[in-house]
């Protein structure tokens, strides 16, 4: 499975006709699509003027088999909103357990009050280090966070073209219980990866249009 970031340039302005028009023209074009899995649609609060786009697809194969004359028509249909863009393709290490058990349906999942967090986390790992980090983050991090209100779900992400990194994008309900999580639990969560705390950069973004999968529990 991969997931293909990106980042677009939108005017806070025009950020809602972007978004509907996105839907009716990507979004949908996707669904017709084999390797469609999902989408989201990520807002970061310092950036008022970029969205960030996460679509989950079966693999890079399908992905690079669409026909660039689909792929031109359906950036035509965007017309005056076609946007600037940047893409990260990651290949998930470690997905959710519901893109393996179920469909999100037709239907685009509504904006949510309060809005979803996603903790997004770009981990400095050394390649010789990497499985070992994913192991022993799963087993504390992820467990423990299984254990917190407000958990919805986490995926691991590496990019091929940066083999020293390692991705964690983390789902919480709300900035509330993301802010609730005590710290002294934190630092006790990081002492208990030992050797294997690597260093971190970190955004925190508000989803605004969330998979539906998300409704359903995490497992």
């Amino acid at each position: 499975m991969i997931v293909e970031m990106l980042r677009i340039a939108c005017p806070p302005e025009k950020r809602a006709a972007f978004l509907q028009r996105d839907a009716d023209v990507w979004t949908r074009g996707l669904m017709t699509l084999p390797l469609f899995l999902g989408k989201e649609v990520w807002l970061d609060p310092q950036k008022p003027g970029q969205l960030v786009l996460v679509i989950h697809m079966e693999s890079l194969a399908q992905l690079k088999a669409i026909p660039q004359t689909w792929i031109n028509g359906i950036e035509a249909a965007m017309g005056e909103l076609k946007m600037p863009e940047t893409s990260e393709i990651f290949e998930v290490a470690r997905p959710d357990p519901r893109y393996q058990r179920s469909n999100p349906g037709p239907a685009p999942a509504p904006a949510r009050q309060p809005a979803m967090i996603v903790e997004f986390l770009r981990i400095a790992c050394p390649l010789e280090k990497r499985e070992a980090f994913i192991e022993r983050d799963h087993e504390v991090w992820t467990r423990g966070l299984m254990t917190q209100p407000g958990f919805l779900g986490k995926e691991v992400w590496l990019n091929p073209h940066k083999p020293d990194e390692v991705v964690l994008a983390i789902h919480m309900e709300s900035w509330e219980h993301l802010r609730a999580i005590p710290r002294e639990w934190c630092e006790q969560t990081d002492a208990a990866m030992g050797d294997l705390l690597m260093p971190l950069t970190a955004e925190l973004l508000e989803v605004i249009h969330p998979d539906p999968r998300y409704r359903q529990a995490y497992q």
